[in-house]
């Protein structure tokens, strides 16, 4: 009985690091330049998903200092948004450049945050505050590194 259970805990436990490794590979073109910061809402009128897509853009330098990205997926379309020099660059995708949809979550909404070297670091189906997220990526050893080597200059 043991046995059993240990085996479909193996099974579960790959099947979620297979199914996360998936999700964060539409994303692999900003591997090692850009984290990526995924934010998912099944309806573009819910409060949670406005209210956290306001709170980013008011700190679009804190954004492009982190070397955050942002794609934003709802229900019917998707956009990606950069943060040069400081400002809100939003790009509605065509079809051929949106994540398949067998790979997105299907709560109401979801915020992901995938680092630097392509890993999920967050994910979670409710509100991020700025002070959390930036808290973390602070955290990460290669921020570390980027806040070390800016204060060298």
């Amino acid at each position: 009985m043991n046995s059993l259970k240990l085996t479909t805990l193996i099974l579960l436990v790959n099947n979620i690091a297979i199914g996360n490794k998936a999700f964060a590979q539409g994303y692999n073109k900003h591997q090692w330049q850009n984290r990526v910061l995924i934010i998912e809402t099944q309806s573009v009128n819910s409060s949670t998903y406005r209210s956290q897509i306001d709170v980013l853009d008011e700190v679009a330098m804190e954004m492009l200092d982190r070397k955050i990205v942002l794609y934003q997926i709802e229900a019917e379309q998707e956009y990606f948004t950069d943060y040069q020099n400081g400002q809100i660059n939003k790009i509605k995708l065509s079809s051929s450049q949106r994540l398949n949809s067998d790979q997105r979550q299907k709560s109401p909404f979801n915020f992901t945050l995938i680092g630097l070297d392509g890993s999920i670091k967050l994910s979670r189906s409710s509100m991020v505050s700025t002070q959390e997220l930036f808290a973390l990526i602070d955290a990460m050893p290669m921020r570390k590194a980027e806040i070390k080597k800016d204060d060298q200059y």
